[in-house]
């Protein structure tokens, strides 16, 4: 799921750093800010309202795929955790199966009032104690399942507001250029480096921001270990009641409880 979410930022990031590169060189292949950027500047002017068009059409398209890339991700994971519950599911009604049966057995066993209590008392002490283990398992589950849920929406957002703030300052940038070069106002060679800068400039502030909010992996990790650490509690309980009860039913068998 990570690497999903990272190959899709990288390909934004390519995206935006490929029209940052059509935009710098000339039609000649001159670089923008090279001694001769003269001889491709001239030509600026004419061809860069098909240029914007084309860097717009490009950003618009990538995107869109990161789009399709957060819901092929979505179902993904929601396909893993359905697989899950189901399985889960299919494990404990083959548990409670068993555990019929064990006390099915356990009942013949009883021949005497106080077993028979004390074996009620033990299949209720075992059922609740099941019943703890599973809630607990739950909830750690719904919890993680939350957190990862709120940890990949949190990068997302700041995905799409970095984006597009990107998306707005090369419109922007590109409008101006537009307008000077329809006005006339300075240079072609003037008007192209400036529009450079500014999606240089809006190039790394992207690529700054990406990284600065990176952590998903972090995060994700943290409720790896939170989850396990519940299930591990969980366990320890059950554990715990389970021998109680078993202590308990031996003591009322006396010393028939080598039988049970």
């Amino acid at each position: 799921m990570t690497r999903l979410s990272n190959r899709v930022s990288q390909r934004l990031t390519l995206a935006i750093s490929a029209a940052v590169v059509f935009m710098t060189f000339a039609p000649a292949g001159v670089s923008a800010v090279s001694t001769n950027a003269d001889r491709g500047s001239s030509n600026f002017c004419t061809g860069l309202t098909a240029k914007a068009t084309n860097v717009t059409n490009q950003i618009s398209q990538l995107k869109g795929k990161v789009q399709q890339a957060w819901t092929a991700q979505d179902q993904k994971l929601s396909s893993l955790a359905g697989s899950v519950d189901q399985k889960v599911a299919a494990a404990r009604s083959a548990a409670d199966t068993k555990r019929q049966q064990n006390f099915t057995k356990l009942e013949a066993k009883a021949t005497t009032d106080s077993q028979k209590a004390a074996v009620q008392t033990y299949e209720a002490a075992v059922n609740a104690a099941v019943t703890a283990r599973r809630s607990a398992y739950d909830q750690a589950r719904t919890a993680f399942r939350t957190g990862v849920a709120n940890a990949v929406d949190t990068r997302r957002t700041s995905i799409s507001t970095q984006a597009n703030t990107f998306a707005s300052t090369a419109s922007s940038a590109l409008a101006t250029a537009e307008a000077s070069c329809a006005s006339g106002s300075g240079s072609a060679a003037t008007i192209r480096q400036t529009l450079v800068n500014t999606l240089h400039s809006a190039r790394q502030t992207f690529v700054s921001d990406r990284q600065g909010d990176n952590t998903v992996k972090t995060q994700i990790q943290q409720l790896v270990a939170t989850r396990n650490a519940a299930f591990k509690t969980a366990d320890q309980a059950f554990t715990a009641s389970m021998q109680a009860a078993a202590s308990a039913l031996k003591a009322a068998f006396g010393s028939s409880s080598s039988n049970i």
